[in-house]
């Protein structure tokens, strides 16, 4: 009976140890599955345009035709019908360094590698305002004020080492502070940086006498 009692007991024993070895087997081949391939994109880089404020434009269809060769008519039709394909590049380098001259003129591209966008390095943190950047301000509308053609202007930006794209976002953030200063009122200032606003008021002599001019 005793004999009978253990081999029943070893029988079951090794009825789950057999189940729990057969368990552990189906796993491991599950986990040695390779995994799936992951297509990566293929083909030379495109240099898109997405899009460009009204006021960029000119300055965008001089870029594509420095860039692309074409005439001035080709060009502008070419910006027009953004988003739309600029240039095929050789490689990424360069479709960077091309789409990066049209960012600093205040437009937005993607590089596509297979129809597929690149990822797109995060712009840095939004920096606070300085003494420098006022004086970049003043000098810079002094000069719009003698009627200096978009080619003049953007030179005397990139003397005083500026990028174009620098400049606009330093130009939109002033200005945006004198107009809520001038018009005043809660719900204006509330839609504002009021670190740029409190920056502003410290110089308001000098950025005050600008703001006729950036309203137009």
């Amino acid at each position: 009976m005793r004999h009978r009692m253990v081999r029943a007991v070893s029988a079951r024993v090794g009825l789950l140890l057999l189940t729990a070895l057969v368990g552990a087997a189906g796993c491991g081949g599950e986990s040695d599955k390779p995994a799936a391939h992951v297509t990566t994109p293929h083909g030379p880089p495109e240099v898109w345009i997405v899009s460009f404020p009204p006021d960029r434009k000119i300055l965008a269809v001089k870029v594509v035709r420095e860039v692309t060769g074409l005439g001035l008519k080709a060009s502008k039709d070419l910006v027009e019908a953004a988003p739309r394909l600029v240039k095929v590049a050789a490689d990424l380098t360069e479709a960077e360094a091309l789409a990066k001259k049209l960012r600093e003129v205040g437009v937005t591209t993607e590089v596509r590698v297979g129809g597929q966008p690149t990822p797109q390095p995060r712009p840095p943190a939004e920096r606070a305002l300085t003494e420098v950047d006022v004086e970049h301000y003043v000098a810079i509308v002094a000069e719009s004020k003698k009627g200096a053609s978009h080619d003049t202007l953007h030179a005397f930006i990139l003397a005083r080492g500026l990028t174009v794209a620098e400049w606009y976002l330093v130009q939109a953030r002033i200005a945006s502070a004198l107009l809520a200063m001038r018009v005043g009122g809660e719900a204006v200032t509330a839609q504002r940086n009021q670190a740029d606003i409190d920056f502003v008021t410290l110089h308001r002599a000098r950025l005050e006498p600008t703001l006729d001019v950036e309203a137009r």
